[in-house]
């Protein structure tokens, strides 16, 4: 710190008396050279530099010199600095002021100008439009009078005209075209000037009768020239625009057509730019500012008309002439006044010679003067901020080093909370592995009905715990800021598929009906986060399922927004369920709020399902909803925004294209969302679907068709039917020779047991267990068409028994620290027919290696001495030597994160297994790893 604190009153004086003498010796300076650019500024530069370079001097020896002069030195050179930079400031924000304002008024005159060219190019081709109209036409054949001046007054004319029946059609004509064109009058003049004909007729300001051959626009018709003109109007005095096209037949002048546009339909543009427009005689003839209508601009030529002249144009011979002169800053010598405003202005010309006028845009610079009045007081305000900013810089400094001290602490102990999420997230899934692979395994023994209930029940019970823990473990995770959203490419179908395949054993539990289905318009290559899209679909549907005890379960897909490289997804789960009642709803999605927190609740949980599906939409970059009447269902939505896929591998995009079919389909379901739902699959994969809702209207369907020589190829028959069941349904058509050509599909809402419940191979081709997925009825559509399936394939309720013993006995290395998952994998693998040899961490591993040829590795990713990231980078680098250092290895690790996936990738793992596990899992992947093809890695 400076040695002139602490400070006392003393000093506070002497501060202030400094402070004052130097602003009073600049402010002098300045009100003698109100244009610094007159003085050399080099001199004040070296200066004010001085004076700085002086003050610090003092700073490095302040234990020597009064703190005084040195803040004295540092507040002199900081004014001056605060002076240069106000100068400069207020001359380059004048500058820039000024360069944007004249692009505005350009910009507007262009916009004001190019609106008015429109309008009236418009009434142009208006005139022209109607001078080849053949009622006007024959109406001057008729009333032409060329060559003589009828002897009658003006008011005969216009009796006699206005009764004549020709004329007094085409005076509906003309007054129906005004009320649907731009004009304000259209009016029919004769070659004599005479008006026969006008869209006003009949009315106190009707034009017919009166002569118009003085006016400039019906001589530059006749002599075969668009006709234009500004003027003030002889009936109604209201300044107009007049614009007129002359009417010929066989070379012969008939008349002239006349449209006017009173000059007021210009004031939109005007009033918005604050313009005004003034005639080719120099008169302004519209204005934003009332005050300056009906003046003339600076060297007007309306006075070189005769007075005559101006009184029939103007209704008036004298006009005020606008003020308009230098505004007198030599910074811009363009700057004008005008009369005796106190703001600059810029006046933007631009002259429009085919419609006679003149545009103008006045706009006004204020801030120009004031930057240049106020530039004392902007260095008034910076000097006084730098002497207080010098005593406020130490404690800044000092509260700096404190946050950012705070800051260190903060995200050490985000990243300690971040691993302690991690491991937790290891340790729990670890002993949960052993409990549910264990349980598999029993349940794949032979047990008695009792025992089988109990180990089931161990089962479910452990799938409950584990979605609790993830749920908590998320939970925290989110709270953290350590849940990381991943961005990877997936089919949104067969992610789809994967969902209806968990849902519908649950939603079978409860016989209910569970309908998937997904717009034919959404894309399904997308790139995202499929594991937390399946995670919120999956909350949403599994609450729908709980709170649903009979009806249907609908989840509807579709896109809200398509673009080439993204699409918005709309995600919708619909239940017939208990409803939601209204109090609940502004809550439901806050953490451990339950729609029924009651001790006698029926519905178990957390309440931190609805919680984390919300922040993980937002975090998908969507939204979430929920709409419900007590007692009357749910609809609860969401949106996730997801980028396509750039794909190049064409058998991926073929996969996610639809086969076009031509085959004729009928859908025989008494429920009214399932048949919507097939027949926008149906159409999109090119069939030609028909919906019957019961038995007997299905064979009814099926006759009509066969009569009509139409048969159907195929019926898909719902197995739960009233009054006549789908089984029931295929007999009967079966045994119709009529229909039996039709080939049959059965549609089941639950796992059939062919000894319990046997389908008749006679009847059905194949059984598709409900909600039925895209991918099996596109194959079974394909097998029909190329007459390649037969007999009865139950395609997703056959239990899937692993087979005992693999066609391949192979020699595994399991690394694996804990007991149960070693002892877990031992039997699963050796139930397959496999060799298994256990490493208790990854030194161990490296040792069985060297004198052991394995054909795979089972390599768990945390353990003691050296963890599997270590040791498969040691393997693949052959440090120390193997025999196979390229032997394939699948990752086992309870962190399932996509960057766990990546840093497996990394270090040169070829697949990846996530904890708990299943058996079918994890052979699946043993099998893909080691198919002939596969030598790629994860």
């Amino acid at each position: 710190m400076f040695n002139f604190l602490p400070i006392t009153p003393r000093k506070i004086l002497l501060l202030m008396a400094a402070a004052l003498l130097t602003l009073l010796l600049v402010s002098l300076f300045i009100s003698n050279n109100v244009h610094t650019s007159q003085i050399d500024r080099r001199i004040q530069i070296a200066i004010y530099a001085s004076l700085t370079f002086l003050a610090l001097i003092g700073l490095l020896f302040r234990h020597k010199i009064n703190g005084i002069w040195i803040l004295v030195s540092l507040i002199a050179g900081w004014s001056g600095a605060s002076w240069l930079f106000a100068d400069d400031y207020a001359n380059n924000r004048s500058a820039e002021v000024y360069k944007q304002e004249s692009v505005l008024a350009t910009q507007q005159a262009d916009s004001v100008s190019n609106n008015i060219i429109r309008n009236l190019d418009q009434l142009k081709g208006i005139a022209k439009l109607l001078s080849g109209e053949e009622s006007i036409l024959h109406a001057l054949r008729n009333f032409s009078l060329t060559g003589e001046v009828p002897q009658l007054g003006i008011q005969e004319r216009k009796m006699h005209w206005e009764n004549d029946s020709t004329l007094e059609q085409l005076n509906r004509f003309l007054s129906i075209a005004k009320v649907n064109l731009p004009p304000d009058v259209i009016w029919v003049i004769n070659a004599s000037g005479y008006c026969v004909a006008a869209s006003n007729a009949h009315s106190e300001s009707s034009f017919v009768g009166i002569n118009f051959a003085d006016r400039a626009y019906f001589t530059q018709a006749r002599a075969d020239r668009v006709g234009q003109q500004y003027a003030m109007g002889r009936q109604s005095n209201v300044p107009g625009l007049y614009y007129s096209s002359a009417v010929f037949e066989d070379g012969k002048f008939l008349g002239v057509v006349v449209v006017k546009m009173n000059v007021s339909n210009l004031a939109y543009w005007v009033d918005q730019a604050n313009a005004f427009i003034a005639d080719n005689q120099g008169v302004i003839i519209l204005a934003g500012d009332k005050q300056i209508e009906a003046r003339t601009m600076p060297g007007a030529e309306v006075y070189n008309l005769t007075a005559e002249n101006r009184l029939k144009q103007y209704k008036k011979t004298e006009f005020t002439p606008l003020k308009i002169s230098l505004w007198g800053d030599e910074r811009f010598p363009s700057l004008l006044r005008i009369e005796d405003k106190n703001a600059p202005v810029i006046l933007e010309f631009h002259p429009l010679p085919q419609e006679s006028i003149n545009v103008y845009v006045a706009r006004y610079v204020p801030e120009i003067p004031i930057l240049a009045k106020y530039r004392i007081w902007i260095f008034i305000l910076l000097a006084s901020a730098g002497g207080m900013l010098i005593f406020m810089l130490g404690n800044a400094f000092n509260y700096i080093r404190t946050i950012r001290h705070s800051k260190d602490l903060a995200e050490a102990a985000n990243r300690a909370k971040g691993e302690f999420l991690a491991n937790m997230s290891h340790e729990i899934r670890t002993p949960m592995n052993g409990i549910i692979g264990m349980t598999q395994l029993l349940l794949d023994t032979k047990l008695d009905r009792e025992q089988h209930d109990f180990a089931s029940a161990i089962q479910t019970s452990a799938q409950a715990l584990l979605g609790i823990i993830n749920e908590i473990l998320d939970f925290s995770k989110i709270e953290a800021g350590k849940l990381v959203i991943e961005s990877i490419d997936f089919n949104l179908g067969a992610l789809l598929d994967e969902i209806s395949d968990i849902l519908a054993i649950r939603a079978n539990e409860k016989s209910l009906e569970l309908i998937v289905q997904i717009d034919p318009q959404v894309p399904l290559l997308l790139q995202g986060d499929p594991g937390r899209l399946r995670q919120i679909i999956l909350n949403l549907a599994g609450n729908a399922i709980k709170f649903t005890a009979r009806g249907e379960v609908v989840i509807d897909v579709r896109a809200t927004e398509i673009l080439p490289n993204q699409v918005i997804l709309r995600i919708e789960i619909n239940d017939t369920g208990i409803g939601i009642s209204p109090g609940k709803l502004k809550k439901l999605f806050n953490p451990f709020v339950q729609a029924d927190s009651s001790t006698t609740r029926r519905f178990g949980g957390t309440g931190l399902g609805l919680s984390i599906s919300r922040r993980l939409v937002e975090l998908l970059g969507g939204e979430i909803g929920v709409t419900s009447k007590d007692k009357h269902g749910s609809l609860f939505w969401f949106t996730s925004r997801l980028k396509r896929q750039t794909v190049e591998n064409t058998d991926s995009v073929a996969a996610a294209l639809p086969e076009p079919f031509d085959l004729r389909v009928l859908i025989v379901d008494d429920n009214a969302a399932n048949q919507r739902w097939l027949m926008n699959l149906l159409g999109a994969l090119g069939c030609l679907p028909l919906a019957a809702d019961g038995g007997k209207a299905a064979i009814s369907t099926l006759q009509d068709a066969a009569v009509a020589g139409t048969p159907f190829d195929l019926a898909l028959i719902d197995m739960a039917m009233p009054e006549l069941d789908g089984i029931a349904l295929g007999r009967l058509i079966s045994a119709n020779p009529a229909i039996a050509s039709t080939h049959q599909i059965l549609m089941t809402s639950g796992p059939r047991r062919s000894d319990t419940e046997p389908i008749p191979r006679a009847d059905f081709i194949a059984c598709l267990a409900k909600p039925i997925r895209r991918t099996q009825l596109q194959a079974c559509l394909k097998s029909l068409r190329t007459k390649k399936m037969g007999g009865i394939k139950e395609m997703q309720f056959v239990p899937e028994h692993l087979p005992q013993k693999s066609e391949k006995s192979l020699f595994i290395l399991l690394v694996e620290d804990n007991a149960m998952n070693q002892r877990l994998a031992s039997i699963i693998l050796s139930k397959r027919g496999h060799r298994v040899d256990i490493a208790e961490n990854g030194q161990q591993a490296l040792d069985f290696l060297r004198d052991r040829d394995y054909d795979l590795v089972l390599m768990d990713c945390q353990m003691p001495i050296m963890d599997g990231y270590e040791t498969t980078r040691c393997l693949r680098a052959n440090q120390p030597r193997v025999l196979n250092p390229q032997i394939p290895i699948i990752a086992i690790t309870a962190n399932a994160r996509q960057s766990d996936r990546d840093l497996c990738r990394e270090v040169g793992m070829n697949d990846f297994i996530a904890k708990p596990f299943d058996q079918r899992e994890m052979i699946k992947v043993i099998e893909r790893v080691l198919k002939p093809q596969a030598t790629g890695r994860l």
